[in-house]
């Protein structure tokens, strides 16, 4: 009987062990959302970062040999004007004090009118972009680059990794 009490004891401890474990591991990780932009900044993401451009975008990302698979976060203006190669345009109005700019290439095997879910998972020092790409009304077979943008409540990491699910 004693021989059991210790076992259910020790199974006991190791359970909750596990369960704090994973608890802690839950509160480190904090999901963001992006934020609803102003209209000046969508108008302005439509013109020069629209979600497909063929051959490819002319302001940003503007190495036309490069088509690895891209993401930038920016933080505040000057890293955004680095980021921009469209000299005489005026930028939208951004709040970087409050906000994290994120925009990004995927190299894709097909066209499409895609819808795009995205959020972000912070993980201490490094974030983890989740894109959820659909495409509602079939696709054709084409290689191409879509781009995509979100504005999210201010972070500061030294990485990002993109996880994109179609």
């Amino acid at each position: 009987m004693i021989y059991f009490k210790k076992i259910t004891l020790k199974i006991t401890v190791a359970l909750l062990i596990t369960s704090s474990c994973q608890q802690t591991m839950n509160i480190s990780e904090k999901i963001i959302d992006p934020i609803t932009p102003s209209n000046d900044v969508i108008v302005f993401f439509e013109k020069y970062l629209p979600m497909q451009s063929f051959p490819s975008t002319e302001c940003f990302f503007f190495n036309k040999e490069d088509n690895e698979d891209k993401c930038i976060i920016i933080n505040n203006v000057d890293e955004f004007k680095k980021n921009f190669s469209c000299s005489s345009t005026k930028f939208p109005d951004i709040d970087f004090e409050s906000n994290t700019l994120i925009i990004g290439q995927h190299r894709v095997s097909n066209i499409c009118d895609y819808t795009i879910k995205q959020e972000i998972v912070l993980k201490s020092d490094k974030a983890i972009l989740n894109l959820n790409w659909s495409c509602p009304n079939g696709a054709y077979a084409s290689f191409g680059t879509l781009y995509y943008w979100g504005i999210y409540p201010k972070f500061q990491v030294k990485t990002i990794s993109v996880n994109i699910t179609a």
